[in-house]
């Protein structure tokens, strides 16, 4: 039935797709959407029957478009308050669930799923002209005090294993300890399942709820040609490759914390 935590550090789950955009000269590296409006329309209704009705703008209207490219202008919900909540910008689509809703990748991916049939739908021609460049599965996940965080450095040592770069030779003529050090990281490597496919690891010092935590981000992502009818797939076997990464990367010490159980 799989694990689930009764102490959990998720923050969100975003599931992403990017596709190409016609180049424009300025901005560089910017682009437009030629198929955006067309494809608003049509999904509007579609996410509404879904029981997605709210809507909520995320771009000024006078904004020109080529200044958003790959950023998310309309985001849809249930309710303002209520999640999971789906996204819409040029080349730009996402499905969001919200930590302390999330039950697991059996409970979301019926979301994802749905969300992403009604944008292929919606798509003019989506096996001629969704040109995808990109696809994401992304856990952030942020840890505090309820899971013994009290300083970064104590925790990235103690709990993820992280170790300094820096030679243990300059270290000791310092006089500090390992757990003294903070180290923010960022490591980036390919895996085998799902193909085509690399995993990022980002772990950093930052601010939870205005509370000082430790923040860890899983991103499995692909940059390679991928069809419409691959999406779904590639998404299953990216949750299980950033599941098994994480308990990984995380010491049984820190899963205990954790409190995980078995799901009924």
């Amino acid at each position: 039935m799989g694990i689930i935590y009764k102490n959990p550090s998720l923050v969100e789950v975003i599931c992403e797709l990017h596709w190409e955009l016609t180049p424009v000269a300025i901005p560089p590296n910017m682009g437009v959407d030629p198929f955006l409006d067309v494809i608003r329309a049509d999904l509007t209704p579609r996410l509404n029957a879904a029981g997605f009705v709210n809507s909520q703008e995320l771009a000024h209207p006078q904004v020109p478009r080529q200044f958003l490219a790959w950023q998310p202008i309309v985001r849809f919900a249930p309710a303002p308050d209520t999640w999971p909540k789906i996204q819409l910008g040029p080349g730009i689509f996402t499905v969001n669930m919200a930590g302390p809703n999330y039950t697991g990748w059996p409970d979301f991916q019926p979301a994802v799923d749905s969300a992403v049939g009604a944008l292929i739908e919606s798509f003019p021609t989506p096996e001629k002209f969704l040109r995808l460049k990109s696809l994401q599965l992304k856990y952030l996940n942020a840890f505090t005090n309820k899971h013994d965080y009290q300083t970064y450095a104590q925790f990235a040592s103690t709990y993820l294993g992280l170790k300094s770069v820096l030679p243990s030779a300059f270290i000791e003529r310092i006089g500090v300890t390992a757990a003294e050090i903070s180290t923010n990281s960022q490591t980036k490597l390919p895996i085998s399942t799902p193909s085509d496919s690399y995993i990022t690891v980002q772990v950093s010092e930052g601010l939870v709820n205005q509370t000082p935590g430790c923040v860890l981000q899983l991103a499995v992502e692909k940059t390679s040609k991928t069809e419409p009818k691959q999406i779904m797939p590639w998404f299953r076997e990216a949750n299980i490759a950033a599941r098994e990464a994480f308990q990984s990367l995380a010491t049984p010490r820190l899963i205990e914390l954790m409190r995980p159980e078995e799901k009924r």
